[in-house]
């Protein structure tokens, strides 16, 4: 037998004042509210120009798919100024140029909401994002499928733009007010417009029945006056994959074959891309693929030739009569590419990036093309399993004036929409801005530092076993013990001093290997782990929001994520990420992820990927399977057939202990207007089991679901009552089966916000609360929220006010017989309208749930059982 050492009283003293320095250190009231850290995500870029503030200094103008546009340091990455514009309002075109008269630097932008007059047009002034100027067109914003159909550029002291692609129009620089307006009717759908000599050239394409054919018109730039229509030769396209190089040509494909015309030139004036190519060269080169390589508002654009064996680029100009072609360097075996230019002291270079996703070594090179020649190459670090591909660059280069080098920046965007900057050979910064598309997103508790170890003793110290614990004498083993508490001691006193850092925001570079994964002494550090709709899986740390590993999965729409093992001993934590492939006849992918390292984990005869067909609801089942200690998945196929993931002997025993109880519901989510319920009918095959409907809710004609929260069956309960004042305890109800969800009516004047509480193994309503003149703020806004844990339920919605309060049609007097049989009656309810805050704006509701009205009564386990299938 052995004795734990009485503690002295100055250990016990010093204890006792560390508790009190923990306490000192906690979160204070004035602290509530205050984020620990904040990432300002701008979403991915759709539009990024380089420009340069009024100060001289670098800036990088970006606008989103987020219907951001910013002002990005090149150096930092960070935000000079953000404007957020209304989730409903998205942006059609972006355009960065010089001012003309005005002593700013112009940012144009094209916006578009939904409605008949939904086109709206800003000038901001790229120094500080303030509006000059906003001009509604009253044009409709086109649909999805045809929203390319604008295009604008800066002109001396005005701005000259297509509209929905048949709507030209020139605006005063200064106030934004119309010089003139054309609109053209007919099929044709104009997307680019340029200045050549003295005319407006737009181009375009006139759908047929069965193709297209590329379209030009010109313009009198004065007056608006249509001057020409025509089509040139070989103008029939298979798409509208035109673009413009240099001053005055545009390029357009037909299938394999590529043809420029230069506009103000002859309507025949169209010539094979492959006539570009001399003649010893042609006889080496089959076909050409031509690319647009556009390198600014105002600045000459240059096409990209890509033959069987070399790369060429073209700028548009012409010697002795032939393209003035330079060649780029032998094309790659395999792997991906892709070019950017920029402009520099009147020439123009063009960087290509080439590499692998098998290969994390990229190489860049940079090629003047007034010689052909590398003027730089560098090699840059790029994992395809964390970001994908590279799909955009954006080039800025400078000459060096003390090596008169040329040094070069490269903005990145990357598959999974993330970005990162790039100076030379060295990465400046990274924003992961897939976070700005994440669908889901689970909290991971940690391991204590010696979990991971299989430890036998209570000391935690070395990973002894018991048989050599008991070989060693008494004296070493109570030395061993104090040294083990001295240094439990020190852990806990670092800890402390550790706590005001984590609140402070941390300048250093994000490196993995820095960051400490294992529980601290008081629980707070822990791992966030987001899922993304763009195929991105990323962790962070929770203490200053680092990111500790990240994934790349090309082709899944995530759309769930859940912890299936937590930290146990001998066994990381692990989470299932949870998507649709939508290119697979929507397969849903399964992948788990070790969720301390994020790599893939497979278990014993189950890959860690698996995908499904026809499967509408993957459902973490509520039991441990004792091989690897994980909760299984049960995924819901379209005829309500059950598979479990992964399907072993271990995984199908855990389930025998509560298939009798498993049931589930099926909802078709916000917008649907009911629920189904199901129980299990028997095992199809092993590891696969049918269903019963066993019960059925429809909502009240017109009304939709408005918002369902998501809930854990395993979460952490704080206490199991609310202690009152006289000391009594009023028990929560805590039953993991109770769904709260919010639904709404609408029509042309009124809408109703409801509240329901339901019971998912009876189907029956505990609870149904409304709210007149509540709702979203607009059918296309979503602005009512549902969070529900332990026996609380949080709900937000938007109060248009009395305005939008329905009538309450008159009803009848109504005779009720209660139980002891005595006749109850109810007051008539007269006709009229219900009342409604008179104020306009978001408000949030509270529900807490009890088992009694009355204190100290708590109900018997048997009044639950319900609860558990029966």
């Amino acid at each position: 037998m052995r004795f734990s050492p009485k503690p002295s009283r100055p250990v016990a003293l010093f204890a006792l004042l560390l508790a009190v320095v923990g306490t000192a250190c906690a979160l204070h009231a004035d602290q509530a509210g205050i984020f620990d850290w904040h990432k300002q995500l701008i979403g991915t870029p759709k539009h990024t120009y380089f420009g340069t503030s009024a100060k001289g200094r670098s800036t990088l103008f970006v606008a989103t798919e987020k219907n951001v546009i910013a002002s990005l340091s090149p150096k930092t990455g960070k935000a000079a100024w953000r404007q957020v514009l209304e989730p409903w309002e998205e942006i059609l075109a972006f355009k960065e140029g010089s001012a003309g008269p005005l002593s700013f630097l112009g940012l144009f932008s094209v916006t578009g909401t939904e409605g008949a007059d939904g086109v709206n047009l800003r000038l901001w002034d790229a120094s500080n994002g303030f509006v000059q100027w906003e001009r509604p067109t009253g044009l409709p914003t086109p649909v999805t499928t045809t929203k390319a159909r604008f295009s604008a550029f800066f002109g001396d002291d005005n701005i000259v733009a297509v509209l929905n692609g048949n709507t030209f129009v020139k605006l005063n620089l200064e106030d934004g007010k119309p010089i003139w307006t054309k609109t053209q009717s007919g099929k044709a759908i104009y997307t680019h417009i340029v200045a050549v000599g003295d005319k407006l050239y737009a181009v375009g394409t006139k759908t047929a029945e069965e193709h297209s054919n590329v379209s030009i018109l010109s313009l009198n730039p004065k007056t608006g006056e249509i001057l020409s229509t025509y089509q040139p030769k070989h103008s029939t396209v298979v798409s509208a994959n035109i673009f413009t190089v240099g001053a005055d040509h545009i390029v357009w494909t037909a299938g394999s074959d590529t043809y420029v015309h230069r506009l103000g030139g002859k309507e025949s004036d169209v010539h094979d891309a492959q006539k570009f190519l001399r003649a010893e060269e042609r006889s080496e080169h089959g076909y050409v693929i031509a690319r647009s390589l556009a390198i600014g508002s105002n600045g000459v654009n240059a096409m990209q030739l890509a033959g069987l064996e070399e790369h060429y680029i073209w700028d548009g100009t012409f010697v002795d009569g032939k393209a003035n072609l330079k060649v780029m360097g032998a094309r790659p075996p395999a792997g991906w590419i892709i070019y950017t230019v920029a402009e520099l002291e009147g020439g123009l270079f063009v960087a290509r990036i080439m590499g692998t996703a098998w290969e994390k070594d990229w190489t860049i090179e940079l090629l003047e093309t007034k010689t052909g020649n590398v003027v730089v190459k560098h090699t840059i670090i790029h994992d395809f399993n964390a970001a994908g591909h590279i799909v955009k660059a954006h080039l800025q280069i400078a000459r060096n004036k003390a090596t008169s080098n040329v040094n070069l920046r490269l903005f990145l965007v990357t598959s999974d929409g993330s970005t990162r900057m790039w100076k030379d050979d060295s990465v400046l910064w990274t924003s992961v801005e897939a976070l700005a598309h994440a669908t889901a997103a689970q909290f991971v508790d940690l391991p204590g530092k010696d979990l991971l170890s299989q430890v036998h003793d209570e000391l935690g110290a070395v990973d002894e076993q018991p048989e050599e614990s008991a070989s060693k004498n008494p004296i070493a083993r109570y030395i061993r013990r104090w040294k083990a508490h001295i240094l439990k001691l020190v852990t806990s006193v670092n800890s402390i001093a550790d706590l005001p850092a984590r609140f402070l925001p941390s300048n250093s570079a994000t490196n993995s290997s820095e960051i400490v994964l294992h529980r601290d002494a008081h629980g707070v550090r822990k791992l966030i782990v987001f899922a993304t709709t763009t195929g991105k899986v990323v962790a962070l740390e929770s203490i200053q929001g680092r990111v500790v590993w990240e994934r790349f999965y090309p082709g899944v729409k995530f759309e769930q994520i859940e912890v299936i093992r937590t930290s146990v001993m001998k066994h990381p934590p692990l989470v299932a990420a949870i998507g649709i492939i939508e290119s697979q006849d929507h397969k849903t992918m399964v992948l788990r992820i070790n969720a301390l390292t994020g790599a893939d984990h497979a278990f014993p005869y189950s890959p860690a990927a698996n995908a499904m067909m026809y499967v509408k609801q993957v459902v973490k089942l509520p039991v441990e399977e004792l091989e690897e200690r994980t909760f299984p998945l049960a995924l819901i196929d379209n005829d309500n057939q059950i598979t479990l993931l992964p399907n072993n002997a271990a995984t199908r025993k855990a389930f025998d202990e509560i298939k009798s109880k498993f049931h589930f519901y099926d909802t078709d989510g916000v917008g649907a207007a009911g629920f189904d319920g199901y129980v299990l009918t028997g095992e199809v095959s092993p590891g696969m089991y049918g269903s019963r409907p066993s019960w059925s809710l429809r909502l009240q004609e017109g009304e939709k679901i408005a918002a369902l929260p998501v809930r854990e069956f395993d979460e952490q309960i704080a206490s199991l009552g609310r202690v009152l004042g006289n000391r009594s305890v009023l028990y929560k109800y805590l039953n993991p089966n109770l769904l709260a969800f919010a639904t709404t009516k609408q029509n042309d004047t009124a809408q109703t916000l409801y509240i329901y509480l339901l019971d998912t193994v009876s189907g029956v309503i505990h609870y149904r609360g409304v709210h007149y003149g509540a709702g979203n703020v607009s059918p296309t806004l979503k602005s009512v929220y549902v969070l529900q844990s332990e026996n609380w339920v949080v709900y937000g919605y938007w109060n248009e006010g009395p305005s939008a309060v329905e009538e309450i049609p008159e009803q009848a007097e109504e005779v009720v017989v209660g139980k002891s049989g005595k006749v109850k009656k109810r007051k008539r309810r007269v006709a009229g309208k219900a009342q409604a805050p008179d104020a306009k704006g978001w408000e949030v509701g509270v529900l807490e749930v009890y088992e009694s009205e009355k204190a100290d009564e708590k109900l018997e386990g048997y009044v639950f059982a319900y609860s558990e299938g029966s």
